[in-house]
């Protein structure tokens, strides 16, 4: 998925064209998949911004700077006028290399809410132009 501004524009675009009860299939990123939580466990950063920003020059886009879990995606889509109506776990079974068949045999032993990327459906069921965040008060966090 996108940063949250341009996957508010986004969302918002798609709202806009859709009908009501148009349909939305979005694939992204999970943040919780094995090789995010593998990284985050040795101090690595989930997305390196360097290597996702260095996408510009070769692939003429960013990549994912940052990655959402499957409730931050449901909130950004109902906040965008969609209902949510299904989220599975998938990730692609390529072997090519010991590593990666090995990541392959791990995917298959844990849930699937730790797989690599996240399908979901999602429903038009309001118009609207604007986002609304929730807003959480500074004497509310202490």
């Amino acid at each position: 998925m996108w940063g949250l501004p341009d996957g508010h524009f986004t969302l918002s675009q798609l709202n806009r064209v859709l009908i009501p009860g148009g349909k939305l299939l979005l694939t992204t990123p999970n943040v919780y998949s094995l090789p995010s939580i593998a990284r985050f466990l040795t101090g690595r950063s989930i997305a390196d911004p360097l290597v996702e920003f260095g996408k510009l020059r070769g692939l003429g886009h960013m990549g994912h700077v940052r990655e959402y879990s499957s409730k931050e995606v449901s909130r950004c889509l109902e906040a965008s006028g969609f209902v949510l109506n299904s989220t599975h776990y998938r990730y692609h079974h390529n072997a090519s290399s010991k590593k990666k068949a090995l990541l392959s045999l791990a995917y298959r032993a844990v849930p699937s809410k730790f797989h690599r990327e996240m399908v979901i459906l999602a429903e038009k069921v309001a118009d609207t132009d604007k986002f609304e965040p929730v807003v959480i008060s500074s004497t509310a966090v202490q």
